[in-house]
């Protein structure tokens, strides 16, 4: 669904071509897409969501992504997402519901599901239409109905708890450390840990970081978060670390290391 239809319309001077959008996944993992905006499938679920195109509404409410894990223990995930042909997609050969296969460790990161399984992921294989549905080991996802700004669906999702992965049940004043392979920094952690209240000291290898989760021992990236309020007054952060690093605070970048 990224292929763009013959010809170079719309022509936007000096660059030329337009490019279309990039999936969703890859938005989500540049922060792009708010939490408010991604549902996530819990185990043993169904829903039914709205999802939105970008273009359609790039600042409403509605749901830009729907997250679907597959594998109990494994790094990997489906994405849902809605594709149009009109503003920077108008360009596209297609329009409908898009499914992307995530894994982190892939060099791309993720990949287009087309059921026709015939190597051609533009062509009505790699798009659901209303009535139209994808099933794979407990996983359903199915395209209701089309709505004026994107389409309804229906996910079910059967296939078991999150085993080992499952996110840890972390207070606010602790310190939430989501940890992802280090090649992307994806929009569902690996594993979610509860970090503590104290001083920061990362060495998941040694820890026992649930490397079945996929965290690969030779290098992570990690985003610790946590809600602390202060006094009024002046304050000192020291910042030690070998890679790169970068400090925020209210989100405001603050130090930076490496």
């Amino acid at each position: 669904m990224s292929k763009t239809l013959e010809g170079c319309d719309p022509v936007e001077a000096p660059f030329g071509c337009l490019g279309q959008h990039t999936i969703a996944a890859y938005k989500d993992w540049l922060g792009w897409i708010s939490d408010e905006r991604r549902y996530v499938a819990a185990p043993s679920s169904l829903q039914t969501i709205d999802i939105e195109t970008a273009e359609a509404t790039p600042t409403g409410s509605g749901f830009l992504l729907a997250i679907v894990p597959v594998d109990a223990g494994m790094p990997s995930y489906l994405t849902v997402e809605a594709r149009a042909s009109y503003g920077f997609d108008s360009i596209l050969p297609l329009q409908g519901i898009v499914l992307h296969r995530v894994i982190p460790t892939y060099a791309v990161g993720a990949v287009v599901i087309d059921q026709s399984l015939n190597g051609d992921p533009n062509d009505e294989g790699a798009v659901l239409t209303a009535g139209e549905s994808f099933v794979e080991d407990g996983v359903s996802i199915r395209v209701v109905e089309k709505t004026p700004t994107g389409y309804r669906v229906e996910i079910a999702r059967d296939n078991g708890d999150d085993g080992p992965c499952t996110d840890a049940v972390v207070p606010a004043d602790h310190w939430r450390g989501e940890y992802f392979a280090r090649e992307f920094v994806q929009a569902v952690p690996l594993v979610v840990r509860d970090d503590g209240d104290g001083f920061l000291h990362s060495a998941p290898g040694a820890a026992g970081s649930a490397p079945e989760c996929g965290l690969p021992l030779g290098g992570i990236q990690v985003r610790w978060v946590r809600n602390l309020t202060l006094a009024k007054g002046f304050y000192r952060f020291t910042l030690t670390s070998r890679g790169t690093t970068r400090f925020f605070v209210d989100g405001q970048p603050v130090l930076m290391n490496g």
